[in-house]
């Protein structure tokens, strides 16, 4: 939407359109464009793909360690729904 501000300059309104949708659309694309990354990296041998695992392994432990508390916590609280979404924002 349009409006005329000052001095008749057109002022452009941000549209919140697309919301939740959208920006799970944005998340599912960079995860798979890290993914795809990721497996060149490996698919390229060497010793940068043995680094690479090693740290993805170790990524997947820490990730689940910190899920693991969230999800506790939540548990905790009696918002057994709630630590997902926490989980969610740590990744």
């Amino acid at each position: 939407m349009r409006r005329v501000g000052p001095a008749g300059v057109y002022i452009m309104r941000k549209r919140r359109t697309g919301g939740l949708a959208l920006s799970g659309a944005w998340f599912a694309l960079e995860a798979q464009q890290v993914i795809a990354l990721r497996l060149m990296r490996l698919a390229a041998g060497g010793p940068t793909a043995q680094r690479e695992a090693h740290r993805m392994v170790a990524e997947k432990v820490d990730a689940a360690a910190v899920a693991a508390r969230l999800s506790a916590a939540a548990s905790a609280r009696g918002a057994h729904d709630a630590g997902a979404g926490d989980v969610v924002r740590m990744l």
